[in-house]
């Protein structure tokens, strides 16, 4: 047994003592290195973490039973040693596998010293190691723990003594187990000093944590500061509100304010924190904006605030300020709001001063505590003078009771209460409204009352004068009903007698009423427009509307100004204009026609040019400017100013030839206006004319911007021809932002697809039209012609009746090129269709659908002997029922209708109306508005009521040209509103519009 210590027969239990010091001593000094390593911090549960306990212990097992006593005492030479404690120990630490393992450790070490002693060795030591793992993890408590594994020790070390190799009881046993009882209490003390040092560790951790934490989510920001000579340097800081100023704390550790802030901030702070070193509490404010600059401490510009710092002292033992302590909040938005309460008073106080009521403070008892000037100037007297008397001491003092009780009732039921007075002021009695309120703090009862006088006189008088006007109003609207009624009448009968065989005098004389019946029309309307605008019940919408529509609907009225004028018009886009635009389109559409007719009216010879951009303000907003250009007959710059005067013009001899109101500028100076916008004009004797008008939209964000050319068209090339050069450069202009290639000489016809040829009375008879068409069709080319409302009758005589052409009404629009484009992709695929199937060579037309929503695009007519170039009647019959108990509209109505091949039905009232859809199945109701025995608007509420005439079209025929109105007729039902009188392409119009997808 080479290296262990020769146990002594003779005085066992002091050899025992002495020759097991030195196991005692290294397995005390391990505890404490196993404490310190392995206790004392957090145990990992990882193999890794075992395996090291393991080999430790298994390796101070080893050393024990190497400097171990010899033991003699059976015929099994063994080792006393104090080998089984490490065990012990590494099952409390590491768990049953580390001691598994220092069991294992120790098994093969005392084998290979002793073979006879293995079995012996394993089923002891790995017995205890399983025993002790299994306390360790089934026994809760410190104490229990030890005392089991002590215990199973001390067992185990019985049995093998003194059953597998006695030795002498009492001599040495007994001595051998009180000393590894001993160094096993030790053992447990050292592991038990160095768990509750763990223990405390841990929780000193996190307390440190949870100060730190506190500090660091606090709303503002807690620092601490020591002295280094003159300097106070910050030794902590933390908080959220150094993140918002853009301070980084782990840099403003070490440094002292002069470092941080800027010279007038870090001097303020000097001067605080020496009065706090003194053992002063100090708070101060402190502007950011003044404050934290240092590069390293702000990554940006940061807004200002305003921090409220609190510094306390923070005493040593000996008495003296040994630290500085200090807080900082961020009061910016008490501050902003204690302003805003200062304004709000301020605010308050000037209302009450500058406000033409009475106002009056009282006490509890009836006495006036604070009174504005508007009393003072009543009563002719300084407030010095008012206050701390009654009110009944001024006024009413023939009401004293009255008010006494009305005083007392406001303060008792904490309500207000509100009567009336007449004061005689001099000659005039004027009219008063008293309203008492209760002056209530908050949480507490009513402190005083407060007395507000107003004064009612003014506001009766705007109340007749309203009355007044709404009475001028209802005259205003029956009138315009009255009137346009009996003109209703002389239009419409006028353009049948039109229709009708007449000598040459004969239609001279028609023509003349037809005029004049339209020209006294528009200037009702005009007359009824200014009334509105000058009463102020002229309205303006904000509503989402489409550029191309709004141009597209006012080229289509335009065109009917022009008459048999050589005037060419045209409506022009600038690119990248936006379509969807928020405004007023009726408004708009109102001034573009005003501008536009004026300029038809002064120019005889030339153009009328519509040219309409949008100028971007901002992301969301732009500004629309239109000009109307003409080279008419000019203004004289001394004639510019009155323009916008009503019922003016540039002279009187003007007037004389022109004629009309002056009141079109007028009006759409002022609705320009009205929307926000301004309107200009510039003008030259000769030269013509440009009024130009512009007004801020905003861009309708909710819509879809406008689709692109079809890759048909932007595959497609065209060539435009005609005598016009402005005509042919705006449409070339259209025709480009559409995605088409456009050839300006008629020699390429070859390598188009198609030909435009704007058709003009010239064309004709020169025979210019006719070749460039008869070139077409011999290179098989479609033809798209543009032609005026005078000359398309013209037009249409010289179709011919076994081909298609495509005819476009001047002035063209881009939404109008636009549909007039989609039906010649239609003919052009109809061709292609045609040659692939081997088809007759006949082109086909478009399609019905195609073309009847299109009111410019028209299909060839029927063979007719009628020159009529109105649009002619759909194919099959078609039912319509007209509303109307006038007799003349009636038979205007009808006759148009039943020229165009439509079947009519005449209702006298709504009842009829009724009567005649429940018998018969109709395809579009007409109906007038004023009607007797049931009108038109209750007939529609009923129709509407019977799902069986839901999606039946309904247009109303009224007389009212108020808008207020018109809104709701939509309302009770109708789909459109034809406004009396209208011309027939007017009344087509609209048939057809709700015909075509019915």
């Amino acid at each position: 047994m080479t290296g262990c210590i020769p146990c002594k027969e003779s005085g066992a239990m002091s050899f025992l003592l002495r020759d097991l010091i030195m196991n005692s001593a290294i397995l005390i000094a391990f505890a404490f290195l196993a404490g310190h390593f392995y206790a004392s911090s957090e145990r990992p549960d990882s193999w890794k973490f075992k395996l090291s306990v393991a080999a430790a212990h298994g390796i101070i097992s080893v050393t024990l039973i190497m400097i171990g006593i010899d033991a003699n005492f059976s015929s099994v030479a063994n080792v006393l040693d104090l080998r089984m404690l490490p065990v012990l120990l590494a099952a409390y630490i590491g768990g049953p596998a580390a001691a598994f393992i220092t069991a294992s450790i120790i098994t093969v070490f005392r084998s290979l010293q002793n073979p006879d002693v293995f079995w012996s060795v394993l089923i002891v030591m790995h017995a205890l190691a399983i025993l002790c793992g299994w306390i360790v993890r089934r026994v809760r408590g410190f104490t229990a723990q030890w005392s089991g594994m002590i215990a199973l020790m001390l067992v185990g070390y019985f049995i093998v003594f003194q059953y597998v190799y006695p030795a002498p009881l009492y001599d040495t046993l007994i001595p051998f187990l009180l000393i590894c009882a001993l160094n096993a209490l030790l053992i447990a003390a050292i592991m038990n000093f160095f768990d509750k040092q763990r223990t405390l560790d841990r929780r000193l951790r996190q307390a440190q944590q949870d100060v730190l934490d506190i500090v660091r989510m606090q709303n503002g920001f807690s620092f601490k500061m020591v002295r280094q000579g003159d300097l106070f340097v910050y030794s902590m800081l933390g908080g959220q509100l150094l993140e918002q100023l853009g301070v980084r704390p782990e840099y403003a550790i070490g440094r002292s304010p002069a470092e941080l802030l800027s010279p007038e901030a870090a001097q303020r702070t000097q001067v605080h924190l020496e009065k706090v070193w003194r053992g002063e509490s100090v708070s101060f404010e402190l502007e950011s904006s003044s404050g934290f600059y240092s590069p390293g401490i702000l990554a940006a510009e940061i807004a200002s605030r305003t921090l409220l710092v609190t510094l306390q002292p923070i005493s040593a033992p000996d008495g003296y300020v040994s630290e500085i302590i200090g807080t900082a909040i961020d009061i910016t938005d008490r501050k902003k709001a204690d302003q805003r309460l200062a304004e709000e008073e301020e605010r308050y106080r000037t209302l009450v001063e500058s406000s033409h009521d009475f106002i009056i403070g009282l006490d509890r008892d009836g006495a006036i505590t604070s009174v504005n000037r508007s009393l003072c100037r009543l009563l002719q007297l300084e407030p010095e003078q008012i206050r701390g008397r009654r009110l009944t001491d001024f006024l009413f003092r023939d009401r004293t009771d009255e008010w006494n009780a009305a005083v007392e009732l406001t303060l008792s039921e904490g309500a207000a209460q509100q009567w009336e007075w007449e004061h005689a002021d001099g000659e005039s009695v004027r009219a008063y409204s008293l309203t008492l309120s209760p002056s209530v703090p908050a949480g507490s009862a009513a402190s005083g009352v407060t007395a507000t006088i107003h004064d009612l006189t003014d506001l009766i008088a705007r109340k007749e004068a309203d009355k007044a006007s709404e009475a001028k109003s209802r005259f205003l609207a029956n009138m315009s009903h009255e009137i346009r009624t009996p003109l209703t009448g002389i239009i419409g009968v006028s353009q049948l007698l039109l229709d009708t065989p007449l000598s040459a005098v004969q239609r001279d004389y028609a023509n003349k009423i037809h005029s004049s019946s339209r020209t006294l029309n528009a200037l009702i309307n005009e007359i009824l427009d200014f009334s509105k605008i000058e009463a102020g019940q002229i309205s303006i919408e904000r509503v989402p509307f489409s550029v191309e529509d709004w141009l597209a609907e006012a080229a289509d009225v335009v065109g009917t100004f022009i008459g048999e004028k050589p005037v060419d018009i045209v409506f022009d886009v600038a690119p990248g204009t936006p379509d969807r635009l928020v405004g007023d389109p009726l408004r708009l559409r109102q001034v573009l026609l005003n501008l536009c007719n004026n300029a038809i009216k002064f120019t005889s010879r030339g153009f009328v040019r519509v040219y309409v951009e949008a100028v971007p303000i901002g992301e969301s907003s732009c500004s629309l400017q239109c000009s109307v250009q003409d080279t008419g007959i000019g203004i004289p710059a001394d004639k510019l100013a009155g323009l916008f005067q009503p019922f003016t013009q540039a002279d009187d001899s003007i007037s004389r030839r022109f004629g009309g109101t002056g009141l079109g500028l007028v009006i759409s100076k002022q609705l320009i206006e009205r929307m926000g916008g301004s309107i200009q004009v510039r003008s030259e004797p000769g030269q013509g004319s440009l009024f130009a008008f512009e007004l801020p939209c905003e861009l309708d964000a909710g819509q879809d911007a406008p689709e692109p050319a079809s890759a048909s068209s932007a595959q497609s090339s065209a060539i435009v021809a005609g005598s016009s050069e402005i005509v042919r450069a705006s449409v070339t202009g259209m025709l480009t932002s559409l995605g088409l290639r456009v050839f300006d000489s008629p020699s390429r016809l070859p390598q188009a697809d198609l030909l435009i040829v704007d058709f003009s009375q010239e064309d004709a008879r020169t025979g210019r039209w006719d070749s460039l068409v008869d070139a077409a069709r011999k290179a098989g080319i479609p033809v798209l012609t543009l032609a005026s409302a005078h000359t398309r009758g013209l037009l249409l005589q010289r179709v011919d009746a076994e081909e298609h052409a495509l005819m476009l009404l001047k002035p063209v629009s881009r939404k109008h090129l636009a549909e007039a484009l989609a039906s010649w992709q239609e003919l052009r695929s109809g061709r292609e269709q045609a040659a692939a199937s081997a088809a007759p060579d006949r082109s086909p037309e478009p399609s019905p659908a195609a073309a009847s929503d299109r009111p410019h695009a028209l299909k060839k007519p029927e063979r007719s002997d009628s020159s009529d170039p109105s649009p002619q009647p759909p194919e099959g019959t078609r039912k319509i029922l007209l509303g109307e108990d006038n007799e003349i509209n009636q038979l205007i109505v009808v006759e148009l209708l039943k020229d165009k091949g439509y079947v009519v039905g005449v209702a006298d009232n709504g009842l009829e109306v009724l009567e005649l859809l429940e018998s018969e199945a109709w395809d579009l109701l007409l109906i007038d508005i004023h009607m007797p025995v049931m009108d038109g608007c209750e007939t529609v509420s009923r129709i509407r009521q019977d799902p069986r005439h839901r999606a039946l079209p309904i247009v109303a025929l009224t007389a009212d040209a108020f808008k207020e109105n018109h809104e709701l007729y939509l309302r009770s039902g109708m789909t459109d509103i034809l406004t009396k009188p209208f011309d027939p392409d007017q009344l087509y119009g609209k048939i057809d519009r709700w015909l075509a997808g019915n």
